[in-house]
């Protein structure tokens, strides 16, 4: 926390009598103009993956679920073979051929547009059965 920050908050927290009206939110919390300023993340895609770890062959799998926040379209990633993160990889692919992604965005470049655009992808990740991880690939 900067000097700068530090003094911003404890001015937000010594003016705050009324926490209804003078810089708090509903919780009480009070929010100092230093923070007010910083831009919000924007979340365009969320990501529902459901993987699973096969024991007695000592394989990952994966399966993808991409709604678009704008409308609420889905996109479904089928269960496949893959370890890590790759699951990124098939969704922000499903992204790109769905058209949802800008042209300058080629197959080298998915994780790239995360970067630049502040992470729009809220990714939400669960190990799961086998049952549940093709459940959650098919339409």
């Amino acid at each position: 926390m900067t000097k700068k920050h530090f003094k911003a908050l404890a001015e937000a927290i010594a003016g705050v009598e009324d926490t209804a009206t003078n810089g708090a939110d509903v919780f009480g919390t009070v929010i100092c103009n230093e923070c007010k300023k910083k831009p919000l993340r924007e979340i365009k895609f969320v990501c529902d993956t459901v993987r699973w770890f096969d024991k007695v062959n000592g394989n990952t799998y994966h399966s993808v679920k991409v709604t678009r926040c704008a409308d609420t379209k889905v996109l479904h990633g089928e269960f496949q073979y893959g370890y890590g993160e790759q699951y990124k990889q098939t969704a922000l692919t499903l992204i790109f051929h769905a058209g949802w992604l800008p042209k300058k965005y080629d197959s080298a470049e998915y994780y790239l547009y995360e970067r630049e655009n502040n992470y729009p992808v809220l990714w939400n990740v669960c190990d799961g059965l086998k049952r549940e991880c093709i459940a959650n690939g098919e339409e």
